[in-house]
């Protein structure tokens, strides 16, 4: 079944990312899946970004629209808020800088949302996939990200969600009545792509693709990053142990969401200490790993 009149509103944020930028915008331009519009909101960058995105625009005015940032940083999540609510089409893919999408994506993508939308008509939906981990140079680290990271991407349950997120937001594709129930965005947001599978997991479906549509790429400027679950990871975890902000804001994050078990963690700071491991095994708040949830126990 061909899925080519489905149109598709790609964001990208970008942020000084002049010297990776021009690639993940030949890799879109070059999709198998043609009906797409390329949306990109520079973030008031202080290097080329801007020039080379008005450049991409003006040679593809058709696909490329250009949002005015008048001058502001708003920084990621609300740059990505922005990007949603300049998006008009029924399904919508978040872009990151620095990657580059393998051909197939939008296609591979789209044609795993239309079947799920076949079987869960009026449901919301969010699809996503592996990556291939590669470095600055393209060279290949991992041919799966969550096997270099030890993730489960299978995990939909939103018990799970809350307090380890495995959806990548440069894979994702949401359709329309996903995008209606993110928007807007409120205070206490970690990032857009966890909040946005919390809400997934909590309203609607959450499916994913076991193959690797995106060249995730490592370098000094990564805003969020792969590190590969190892001694290293385990030495740096032991080390912040006892650090709970990450944690707390995780709660904080979790009162968003409109959903029972949310609540129980959002409100675990309200309770002693034997209550929150209590609640913390009743309620399965558990992570991927042995070590990972001995962390979690000591810092909850």
């Amino acid at each position: 079944m061909s899925f080519t009149s489905d149109k598709i509103d790609i964001l990208l944020a970008a942020y000084n990312g002049a010297p990776y930028i021009r690639l993940q915008i030949d890799s879109i331009i070059v999709q198998t899946h043609a009906n797409w519009r390329l949306i990109i909101r520079d973030d008031n960058s202080g290097d080329n970004t801007s020039r080379i995105i008005d450049e991409y625009a003006k040679e593809y005015p058709e696909k490329i629209t250009v949002l005015n940032n008048n001058g502001k940083n708003l920084g990621v999540v609300k740059n990505f808020e922005e990007l949603l609510n300049n998006s008009t089409a029924d399904y919508v893919c978040f872009c990151d800088q620095d990657d580059i999408w393998l051909p197939f994506k939008l296609e591979s993508t789209l044609k795993k949302m239309k079947e799920t939308e076949s079987s869960c008509p009026d449901k919301a939906v969010l699809v996503h996939s592996d990556m291939i981990v590669v470095n600055e140079k393209l060279e290949n680290i991992s041919d799966s990200f969550f096997k270099y990271q030890n993730i489960d991407p299978e995990i939909k349950n939103l018990n799970r969600l809350l307090v380890q997120n495995n959806v990548t937001g440069c894979t994702t594709m949401i359709n329309k009545k996903l995008k209606d129930l993110i928007l807007p965005f409120r205070e206490n947001i970690i990032m857009h792509d966890w909040y946005t599978a919390l809400v997934a997991a909590s309203s609607g479906i959450i499916e994913y693709i076991p193959r690797a549509t995106v060249l995730y790429r490592q370098h000094s400027g990564n805003q969020l990053g792969a590190v590969k679950y190892g001694i290293r990871y385990i030495v740096e975890k032991i080390l912040t142990v006892f650090e709970r902000d990450s944690l707390i804001n995780g709660q904080k994050q979790a009162a968003l969401i409109k959903h029972p078990v949310a609540t129980i963690y959002a409100a675990l700071n309200n309770c002693n200490w034997l209550k929150r491991r209590y609640y913390t095994i009743k309620y399965g708040f558990f992570k991927k790993g042995f070590l990972r949830n001995a962390g979690l126990f000591l810092k909850i």
